[in-house]
């Protein structure tokens, strides 16, 4: 999945304010890699040298998890569907946005674990 920084998506949407010349479009703004649920574990893990696990679970324990938080049942089985679509590869896609906008590049998910690590620790 192609997290993305909200740095990164307020940098996007202050050019699309600011910028003299309109967008006329809409921007979708994406993150720099594709990382897992497991990848982003792993990258807590050694930004914060803790250990970080990522407990992988099935369509319907997600949905029940969902459940046992007041979640409705019909919405808890759209998110856990959801959750399957992502794990299935259905959000892996990346593009320029952030680049092309701003002019830099989008922050990894890396960088944003080290700027934000001491909200964690």
């Amino acid at each position: 999945m192609p997290w993305v920084s909200a740095d990164d998506i307020a940098a996007v949407a202050y050019r699309a304010l600011v910028d003299k010349e309109s967008h006329n479009c809409d921007h979708v703004v994406l993150g720099k890699e594709l990382l897992s649920y497991g990848d982003l574990a792993a990258i807590l893990s050694d930004v914060l040298g803790k250990p970080i696990v990522h407990d992988d679970r099935t369509e319907k324990e997600i949905a029940d998890r969902f459940r046992s938080f007041g979640v409705p049942e019909g919405y808890a089985t759209v998110l856990a569907g959801l959750e399957t679509n992502i794990k299935q590869g259905e959000e892996e896609y990346l593009n320029d946005t952030v680049e092309k906008v701003t002019g830099r590049p989008p922050k990894s998910f890396r960088e944003f674990a080290e700027e934000k690590k001491r909200v964690w620790l």
